[in-house]
This record gives C-alpha cells, sequence and structure tokens, in this order.
C-alpha cells in the first residue's frame, strides 16, 4: 500500500471500493490515459485524491482536492498513478475471488 504525502502535510492512503471507481468514471478518467502537460496531471491528480478521500469517507469539494496537490513533487502523480493501479487490481481480485465462491456455492 503506497502512502502519498499532500501539499497540508498530511498522507493520502490509497483505498479502492466500488464508489471510488464510481466517482472516477462518472469524471471520465481513465487512468491509463494519463495527460503528459502539467496542467492536466494536475487536474488529474486532484480528481483521483477528490475521488479517493471522497469515497472513505472524507468530505471535501475538487477544489479542495485541488488545494491538496503538491506542485513541487513530481514524483507525487507516479505514486499516486502506480499505486492506484496496485489498490485496483487488489480490488478486482478480491471481486473475482467473491464470484468465483459464489458459483462453487451453488
Amino acid at each position: 500500500m503506497k502512502l502519498v504525502k499532500l501539499k497540508d502535510g498530511s498522507t493520502l492512503d490509497i483505498k479502492v471500493n466500488m464508489l471510488t471507481l464510481k466517482i472516477l468514471g462518472d469524471m471520465g478518467i481513465e487512468i491509463d490515459k494519463a495527460q503528459s502537460d502539467t496542467g492536466g496531471q494536475i487536474k488529474l491528480v486532484a480528481r483521483m485524491i477528490y475521488a479517493i478521500l471522497y469515497s472513505n469517507g472524507k468530505r471535501l469539494t475538487e477544489d479542495d482536492a485541488l488545494e491538496l496537490v503538491p506542485l513541487d513533487d513530481t514524483d507525487v502523480f507516479f505514486d499516486l498513478i502506480e499505486g492506484f493501479k496496485e489498490e485496483v487490481e487488489k480490488f478486482q481480485k478480491k471481486t473475482q475471488d467473491r464470484l468465483n465462491l459464489l458459483k462453487v456455492m451453488k
């Protein structure tokens, strides 16, 4: 599990659940097609921070999330993407394991 340090000094524990995926899907975010320009990266990171925090119980706005993006650390973008992909893979595996268990029980 990756921790990403935010601008306010707090750390973001990347946790993915169904609501996280729904929020990102509703925003039209495709992680694999990350923008290469700095403005696009900042917006993507802000939206990911928003989705992760909001889906895990912290109520904030997208503007609040934008203020949390550390602009001086470009590694945050890659750490967040990498950590998010790892968590999505774990989530998908767990979901598939549950589906397989239900099939066995029938």
